[in-house]
């Protein structure tokens, strides 16, 4: 499942320090983006311009008709 965090380093209500624990856990997934917005606060990250690259990235990855449970549409690779 993809997945975008991006983090202002001056979080006043959530730690970056959780961020980055996830970030540690997390890196070399495939479809994981992390990015800390330096100076920002709790709100900053919804206006971070990578963030909608990112998920146009994401829509644009090819599908095709595979088993699955609910008969969807599976993601390739």
């Amino acid at each position: 499942m993809p997945l975008f965090i991006s983090h202002g380093t001056n979080d006043d209500l959530i730690p970056i320090s959780e961020s980055r624990a996830l970030n540690t856990r997390l890196a070399g997934k495939p479809s994981f983006c992390y990015h800390e917005m330096e100076g920002g606060h709790h709100d900053s990250p919804l206006s971070d311009p990578r963030m909608l690259s990112w998920l146009e990235e994401q829509v644009m990855i090819p599908r095709y008709p595979g088993p699955c449970c609910d008969g969807g549409v599976q993601e390739a690779g």
